[in-house]
């Protein structure tokens, strides 16, 4: 019998007998692979008859646990430029009887909300569709504010002001807008959205900046479009009321930021995975985020947190949320939900009764905080918490496996400090709300036990940086992750 092999195959069939490599081929020609002798040609392996492809000496490099999951059309994909890493485990995991992968499978999960901070720490911006860069969704967290004496970037947490400076985004005209409340007396400024790389080489260049005691890579000072009377600096300097700088993350290859591995051993276990996907490099970038370059939350687990917020107001709350210190203000959070805005997330997940109204088969009362939503196809939504156990997710513009996006994977759970206990809406501080309620009952995380937890970081599971992503898309949760979790010491066990 003889064998045509692609050049991937025929690299790959020489050094089978003397590497041990456990790298998985990514380029195969199945449908010109073989070409059978009508006589004198030995008998099929199983293999080779099952996958029309010939069987290496030893087996194909890294299928030896793998090839009872793989079919024909798993290697048609791999022929087509799909990971087979990646075609094994989703399909394998579409032919499982096992309750718990088939649970994965045609959920009501959609995207409901996305939203972009293109200042670190000022007001973020809901938007309909976004693209998926390497550094997270396009414009986000790529300004920041930067302390001129200490080279510290400045946050929320030291300044609550700044979530009142507002962005809005002309992506026709290439502007990134931004304003000021009136009664500061400023008038606001135009920065550019896009630069080419020759202007930008022209401004002013910050050697580097430090956030959490790291220190950050090259950014530079992005003059302002239209020439206001004050510079972008000096207006943000005059509302702040200390001397700082706007710094935009640099776009040239040498100044990436390259993401530190997750806490861990599940999760840096899972990084490594990754990088081994990515042929050997996990160099997961981000622009002037905290960690990583995206936070995904479910609606679902923002519901859990505004109920025991409640329950915690109430005149008689549950022995694991009592005892919250004289500062907490029950009359104000009795029936004050609990704005989105505070955890600052990317791409929010719910049910198809989650989208806005326009967006519904069933239109009902849209509100910040719904109400428990009853699933739009049928099947199961997300239930509140169900995300600290994600580990790679689907996007798609259907339900259906034919019109797959792309791929998010979640890297760690997302530690939370007290930057949410700042009102959104009026910069004002609250001691309590929600910091202190859920480090009662969402500190879960063996890595981070210390820390109450609400939603996970991710990166792009795409290398090519063009995936698109809009509200209403379906969400497929593929795999789930191995990270580990703790008992809940309160016994509190609301939204679980």
């Amino acid at each position: 019998m003889s064998w045509l092999l692609s050049p991937t195959l025929e690299s790959l069939f020489s050094r089978s007998s003397s590497s041990s490599s456990s790298s998985v081929p990514t380029l195969l020609s199945p449908e010109r692979s073989r070409s059978v002798e009508s006589e004198g040609d030995a008998p099929l392996t199983p293999f080779e008859r099952e996958y029309g492809v010939p069987d290496l000496p030893g087996g194909w490099p890294g299928f030896d646990l793998k090839v009872k999951d793989l079919t024909a059309k798993s290697l048609m994909d791999t022929a087509n430029g799909v990971e087979v890493g990646e075609v094994d485990e989703v399909d394998a995991q579409e032919r499982s009887s096992d309750p718990q992968r088939e649970s994965l499978r045609d959920r009501d999960i959609r995207v409901t909300r996305l939203v972009i901070h293109p200042i670190k720490s000022c007001r973020g911006i809901s938007v309909r569709s976004s693209i998926l860069t390497p550094q997270g969704l396009q414009y986000d967290r790529q300004w920041a504010i930067r302390n001129r004496a200490t080279g510290q970037l400045v946050t929320a947490r030291e300044q609550p002001r700044m979530v009142l400076i507002r962005c809005s985004i002309d992506e026709k005209s290439n502007e990134l807008r931004v304003s000021f409340p009136v009664d500061s007396g400023l008038e606001g400024f135009v920065v550019g959205l896009r630069t080419e790389l020759e202007e930008m080489g022209s401004w002013e260049r910050i050697p580097s900046s430090i956030m959490h005691g790291h220190t950050l890579p090259p950014a530079f000072l992005p003059p302002a479009l239209h020439s206001p009377a004050v510079s972008p600096s000096e207006q943000i300097s005059r509302f702040l009321g200390i001397d700082v700088q706007l710094v935009q993350v640099s776009p040239f290859k040498s100044d990436e930021r390259v993401c530190d591995p997750p806490p861990g051993e599940g999760e840096k276990a899972e990084w490594e995975e990754q990088a081994q996907v990515n042929r050997g490099k996990n160099e997961v970038v981000t622009g002037f985020a905290d960690g990583y370059p995206l936070l995904i939350a479910n609606e679902a687990s923002y519901r859990a947190v505004t109920a025991s917020i409640r329950d915690s107001a109430s005149d008689d709350p549950p022995s694991g949320l009592s005892n919250l210190g004289p500062t907490f203000d029950k009359a104000r959070w009795r029936e004050r939900s609990f704005d989105y805005h505070r955890f600052r997330a990317n791409i929010i997940v719910g049910s198809g009764q989650d989208l806005p109204l326009e967006m519904q088969d069933s239109p009902a009362e849209n509100k910040n905080t719904p109400t428990e939503p009853k699933s739009s196809k049928g099947n199961a939504p997300p239930s509140a918490w169900e995300e600290d156990t994600w580990r790679k997710l689907e996007f798609s513009s259907s339900s259906g496996s034919s019109a797959r996006k792309g791929t998010l994977i979640c890297t760690s759970r997302c530690g939370r400090c007290q930057l949410p206990n700042v009102c959104p809406d009026t910069a004002e501080p609250d001691k309590v709300v929600p910091f202190k309620v859920i480090s009662k009952y969402r500190r879960v995380d063996p890595a981070q036990k210390y820390t109450p937890i609400f939603g996970v970081n991710a990166m792009s599971g795409d290398r090519s940086g063009s995936l698109e992503i809009h509200v209403g898309d379906w969400v497929r949760v593929v795999t789930r992750n191995s990270w580990g979790s703790l008992p809940v010491s309160s016994g509190y066990k609301r939204g679980a």
